[in-house]
């Protein structure tokens, strides 16, 4: 069985406060699309799925000029292509993919693309710094379960307290950035000024 898992930390000058583990309910039918298209295969293979723009995409996998097997991403509207060797959940500071957050409050729907109301990158009143993520180094395997944990940090330098209502995984396709998961946080986490927040989300399978 496949489960994916989120925690959140408060961290500020006196103490570390981490909110207890809970189960993620929210793969989204981006994350669905892309896994289908991957263990599919040939250039045959055909899923149309949308950006965090809104924007429709299809992709599936093939040979690039170059004879190395590539992931390749069209427009649903043209035939632009994007070739990527790989799939990225890491990302810079500042970087617009990975674990991002939002204030929205709506229940999440398979179809979700984005967060309802994204927090974004900065200083000013109600943004939140977005720091570099980071993976765990390899897979755990314990008794029946294999996992990996994507983690980030977050530093509120607005001015004022950040109210956090939900939270996503982003991947980065060769520029193309797609929400694969969209969790509502519940009760909201308050970020103050000054304080971090971190966010982790484990994928396991349990066998």
């Amino acid at each position: 069985m496949l489960k994916a898992y989120y925690q959140i930390s408060i961290i500020s000058r006196k103490k570390i406060t981490k909110n207890r583990k809970k189960i993620s309910k929210s793969f989204t039918s981006n994350f669905v699309k892309a896994l289908y298209s991957m263990l599919f295969g040939g250039t045959s293979t055909y899923t149309t799925f949308y950006d965090y723009a809104g924007t429709g995409r299809y992709t599936y996998w093939g040979y690039h000029t170059t004879g190395v097997l590539q992931l390749s991403i069209n427009s649903c509207h043209g035939d632009i292509r994007y070739y990527s060797n790989n799939i990225s959940v890491v990302n810079p500071a500042g970087g617009d993919w990975g674990i991002m957050l939002g204030t929205g409050t709506d229940a999440v729907i398979p179809t979700d693309d984005n967060m309802v109301t994204p927090i974004t990158h900065g200083t000013s009143s109600g943004q939140m710094q977005y720091l570099a993520g980071f993976f765990s180094p390899d897979v755990t395997i314990s008794s029946s379960n294999a996992s990996f944990t994507i983690e980030r940090l977050f530093l509120n330098s607005s001015g004022g307290n950040v109210t956090v209502n939900e939270i996503g995984g982003y991947v980065n396709m060769s520029s193309i950035i797609c929400c694969i998961l969209r969790d509502l946080v519940s009760p909201a986490v308050v970020v103050a000024n000054g304080e971090y927040l971190k966010v982790a989300y484990t994928i396991q399978v349990t066998c």
